[in-house]
């Protein structure tokens, strides 16, 4: 990606499945983890355990004009806006979990998610705008 090249479901399998044996690590010590990855297709959610009971997802939504403004800002070329379209065709928009808009602060955002988490036992599909 740091070459500006999209990264492939081949490229992805093996970090996807460290993540999953990181979260079954976890789910085993019985531990409360968070992990940041971004799952864009349902078969990758698949591949992590995503049941939205014991591994529950929040999806960061946000058009495609904040998201070349939030990339714009970075100081480091990880992934540029080159990368950002790609990235947008295979999102396969998750359907349950928790849903929350970026378009406020990083303080809101979390906010948002705590709060929702903090206020239901079983996941439910939500939107917090």
């Amino acid at each position: 990606m740091a070459r500006g090249i999209a990264l492939n479901d081949r490229d992805r399998y093996p970090w996807l499945t460290r993540l999953k044996a990181i979260i079954d690590t976890a789910l085993d010590e019985e531990k409360s983890i968070i992990l940041a990855c971004s799952a864009l297709k349902k078969s990758y959610r698949k591949t992590l355990g995503v049941d939205q009971k014991r591994v529950i997802t929040v999806y960061l939504k946000g058009d495609m004009a904040l998201l070349e403004e939030r990339v714009a800002a970075r100081s480091h070329q990880y992934m540029n806006n080159s990368l950002l379209a790609s990235q947008l065709a295979t999102l396969e928009e998750p359907t349950d979990g928790i849903t929350v808009s970026i378009a406020g602060t990083p303080e809101a955002t979390a906010e948002a998610i705590v709060s929702h988490l903090n206020g239901v036992g079983a996941c439910t599909p939500s939107t917090h705008e």
